[in-house]
């Protein structure tokens, strides 16, 4: 019987082929698109989960506290807690850290091959205790894991570093000179690693001995990833509280003495979304956007199904004599149950394998939206986890149900009245077909709106005045091979730009707009013991005109304020923007101008206030900033406003021109627009996403809703053949027939609007500045997916309408 079912399914495909593509689309789509969303998902969910011990890794995250007050939360633990915590924890079975070079003035790193040298910035660069390389699953290409990192001033490198400096050449042995402004050494390749998967939240491309720093002056004032793997089974809550007690009388040797620190863990596999500290490796993702595209993917999946139960419900009526010959024959309820359900996941089944296939051919596209690279065998890898198999009993218990409610509903007739011609089918699910409809176009015109407030957000975002001026200009790393002749040097090459109308000004900093100030120092004013946070930038005498900022009070730096030695050596003069002036205290700005703050412990005196900018992006409110004087490791090259000047014509001269000035240095580029912009990525992404989906979503309501309005208009062909001849208009058909469909997507409309608004809501307050909700907002897009509507509906309405009566009432 079960070939009998197969066969006769394949004749129905091959009878009504309207029906059956617009079916096997809708679940193709809804399929594929969920597939491709549980991908990206799962990617996310799953960061740091590759490592052997991912489960029993975390990081140690600091609180501190001056005067019981909160002063920051960060990634960042003192360089003692790692190996303090290890040694009083029996539960600890390893402990590493990670020094990054980021917030050092300059990293550069260099190969010398007869005689040419080689020459990179390095942001991504860390000093690696060896046991780091136990914690974490490193793949080894070349060179021994247990000896890599146990000799001073030895290094590990990625595959892509390797190829950067020595091509495919073996690296081992090969000799790098990392030049820094706390540290200069030449360090040994001994190892050759994998390049970390793009799931990782560490971006290590470098990682040099931490034995190498054993003599380094600062070292004891450094800050350090630290991680810890705990032993099988230990009680992480547990530790956890016995780490709070610990932290009461832990007290590393920076520490002031009104200040206290708060140590905690934090597993490593939710670093990468439950993520609100200051100072990480890269920014967080967004676990709620994960959360929310998972209920979009299965709501797109449910939206096919919906679509494939009401065709199947509305082509009912079409089989109700086939069920009355076969129950009249001796087909028992339970035979004509098992044929329909056969044939429900013949269909399903079909669809699935071309599902697969869709996702296939793809994903190079999906990537290319989302940014990001899922390799083919992620897809592998996705299917054959836990997470595969939940996914697995999801399609099975969803195919069952779309398979077997149709199922019972067709083999309930009762044959004497099918025989007799008196089923019209309106009985069969017609309340759940209405419900069905008003639940796929709820679902369609709530991503509608979404994606119109998207899409308004960075609208409003990209509008926004951020307070300094970011236009035509470039962002280069400044020549790390600073002698003698340095400063001639730059005037000439600045004065040599300038001649050829290039560039208008150059300024460097320690950090540019756009980027997270990394540097960052508690602050105090004079004669008060409340302690704050602050970004601290280091700028030189250019940099408030090149950017445009406003000077509310005092004055700008000049050469005379760089420090003389070390700094502190004098009492520095530095700037504060508005919102540091006001969280100081300084509620008259021009009262602040010669008062004085403590930088740690270091005496300066504020001698001018600028306006306030965003550093960062819109996401985040306005921060406090002290500027101190010096030259900084970015240098802003601010091009002229020529519009006969190109950009890329301007990048070719100031290349040329660097060779000249700074052969020693490599001229890597980065123009500012694109860095500020970079900011937002993660959201765009989501929002492109959400764009995509919300088109997919439409596409397959509307192709539901095409198949259902067919063939009800195809039932009522005779109805109105016999109302034309009885005089009704053409208007009053299109009418008649529109009016059903048209209050279904009303009321889907109307429900969609509060469940929307609460949802939008809630994304909204990701940002610090964003926009209002409007009731435009809810009624351009509902009146959109209404059109769509509307156009779908009277496709086949307006033709029946049109017909002629004849046509339909000759057979009678």
């Amino acid at each position: 019987m079960l070939r009998h079912y197969i066969r006769k399914e394949w004749r129905y495909i091959c009878r009504d082929k309207v029906f059956t593509a617009i079916n096997l689309l809708g679940l193709t789509l809804g399929m594929a698109t969920c597939l491709l969303i549980l991908l990206y998902s799962v990617f996310e969910l799953r960061y740091d989960r590759f490592h052997q011990h991912a489960d029993r890794i975390y990081r140690i995250t600091t609180s501190l506290y001056a005067n019981n007050k909160l002063i920051t939360n960060s990634a960042l633990a003192p360089v003692s807690a790692g190996p303090t915590v290890s040694g009083e924890f029996a539960e600890v079975t390893l402990q590493g850290r990670l020094v990054s070079t980021r917030s050092w003035f300059d990293c550069n790193v260099s190969y010398t091959d007869h005689g040419s040298a080689i020459v990179f910035h390095e942001r991504n660069l860390y000093y690696a205790d060896a046991a780091i390389l136990s914690i974490f699953t490193f793949i080894f290409e070349q060179g021994d894991p247990a000896t890599a990192l146990t000799s001073p001033f030895s290094a590990v490198i990625t595959s892509s570093v390797s190829r950067k400096y020595f091509g495919d050449a073996n690296a081992i042995g090969k000799v790098l000179r990392m030049k820094g402004s706390s540290d200069e050494h030449d360090y040994t390749v001994t190892g050759v690693i994998q390049d970390l998967p793009e799931n990782s939240h560490l971006d290590a491309t470098i990682l040099l001995s931490m034995h190498s720093l054993e003599n380094n002056i600062y070292f004891k004032n450094f800050d350090c990833y630290t991680y810890l793997v705990t032993a099988p089974h230990t009680d992480a809550s547990r530790m956890q509280a016995k780490l709070r007690d610990f932290s009461l009388h832990y007290r590393p040797e920076t520490l002031g003495k009104d200040d206290r620190i708060h140590l905690s863990l934090q597993p490593v596999t939710d670093i990468h979304l439950d993520n609100w500290l200051h100072d990480d490796m890269q920014p967080a993702g967004n676990k709620i956007a994960i959360y929310f595209l998972i209920a979009v993917a299965f709501a797109i999946l449910l939206i096919a199904w919906i679509n494939y139960m009401n065709m199947t419900l509305s082509r009912a009526v079409t089989r109700a004599k086939e069920v009355g010959i076969r129950k009249v024959s001796g087909a028992s309820r339970l035979q004509l149950l098992l044929q329909f359900v056969v044939e429900s996941v013949i269909v399903n089944a079909l669809s699935i394998l071309l599902a697969m296939m869709l996702v296939y051919f793809a994903l190079p596209f999906f990537n290319s939206i989302t940014g990001i690279d899922v390799p083919y065998s992620y897809l592998l890898t996705v299917l054959f986890s836990p997470t595969g198999i939940l996914v697995a009993i999801v399609f099975t218990g969803g195919i069952l149900f779309t398979s077997i409610y149709p199922a019972q509903a067709m083999a309930s007739y009762n044959p004497a009245v099918v025989l007799k011609g008196k089923v019209s089918g309106k009985s069969k699910g017609g309340v759940l077909r209405k419900a069905l409809v008003v639940f796929q176009f709820t679902c369609a015109s709530s991503l509608a709106m979404a994606v119109f407030v998207f899409y308004e957000q960075f609208t409003f975002m990209q509008r926004q005045n951020i307070g300094i001026d970011i236009d035509r200009t470039i962002v280069v790393k400044a020549p790390s091979m600073v002698d003698s002749t340095y400063q001639a040097r730059m005037a000439n090459f600045k004065t040599k730009l300038q001649r050829q109308s290039v560039i208008r000004t150059i300024t460097s900093s320690s950090s540019v707009p756009g980027e997270q100030i990394d540097w960052t120092g508690v602050i105090r004013k004079e004669n008060d013991e409340g302690r704050l946070n602050f970004a601290i930038n280091v700028v030189d005498e250019d940099f408030i005109a090149a950017y445009k900022l406003r000077l509310l009070a005092g004055r700008n730096f000049v050469q005379a304020d760089y420090p003389t030695g070390k700094f502190g050596d004098k009492v520095e003069p530095v700037m504060l923007n508005k919102t540091a002036a006001i969280q100081l205290g300084f509620n008259a700005i021009d009262r602040s101008i010669g008062s004085f703050i403590y930088w740690n412990d270091e005496k300066c005196e504020v001698i001018g206030i600028v306006d306030d900018y965003h550093q960062q992006s819109l996401k985040d409110a306005l921060s406090p900033i002290v500027f101190t004087a010096n030259q900084g490791p970015s240098m802003s090259l601010k091009l002229q406003h020529d519009d006969a000047l190109s950009v890329t014509h301007a990048i070719h001269q100031i290349r040329h021109h660097w060779r000249e000035f700074f052969p020693e240095s490599p001229f890597e580029y980065v123009l500012l627009d694109d860095l500020y912009s970079q900011q937002y990525i993660s959201d765009k992404r989501i929002a492109r996403l959400f764009q995509f989906f919300c088109l997919l979503a439409i596409v397959i309501s509307a192709l539901g809703l095409f198949g259902l309005v067919s063939f009800t208009v195809r039932q009522r062909v005779k109805e109105v053949g016999i109302r034309k001849v009885l005089g009704a208009s053409p208007v009053n058909l299109v009418a008649l027939l529109n009016k059903e469909f048209l209050l279904l997507v009303g009321i889907a409309s109307v429900t969609a609007g509060p469940i929307a608004y609460i949802g939008i809501s809630q994304w909204l307050q990701n940002f610090a500045y964003h926009i209002d909700l409007t009731g435009w907002h809810i009624i351009v897009p509902v009146l959109l997916v209404s059109a769509i509507a509307l156009s779908v509906i009277s496709l086949h309405t307006v033709k029946a309408a049109r017909g002629n009566p004849v046509d339909a009432l000759k057979y009678e």
